[in-house]
């Protein structure tokens, strides 16, 4: 659980990155509550994790305008309903089609490391 909670805090930083490099304004999904949390708590001025403060410490003044948005994963939580007139489908199809994406991504650099490492 450690890896991925890094690797979805690191996705936040790359989104918030992104949204800050053109000067524009993102609504940033995420199925992990705990990382949004985090943020939330940094960019409403609060104390820094101590896990990867740098990080963290990014994820407090990038793209300030841009908003977090929780969605639930796999289906989980059906009540849930997004802000505003936003579709709970989309968002869920669009944090699945995120996670398929992010684990066929990680799984082609591990089969890269693997071959590599080979002796």
């Amino acid at each position: 659980m450690p890896q991925i909670h890094s690797a979805k805090a690191f996705a936040l930083l790359v989104a918030l990155r992104a949204a800050d490099s053109v000067s524009v304004s993102f609504n940033i999904l995420s199925d992990c509550l705990s990382v949004l949390q985090k943020a939330w708590r940094v960019r409403a001025g609060g104390a820094l994790p101590r896990f990867d403060p740098g990080l963290w410490k990014q994820v407090s003044f990038l793209s300030p305008h841009s908003m977090l948005h929780f969605v639930p994963s796999h289906g989980k939580n059906l009540s849930w309903s997004p802000p505003g007139q936003h579709s709970a489908i989309l968002w869920r199809q669009l944090s699945s089609l995120a996670d398929t994406k992010a684990n066929s991504i990680a799984h082609r650099e591990f089969q890269h490391i693997k071959a590599y490492c080979r002796p």
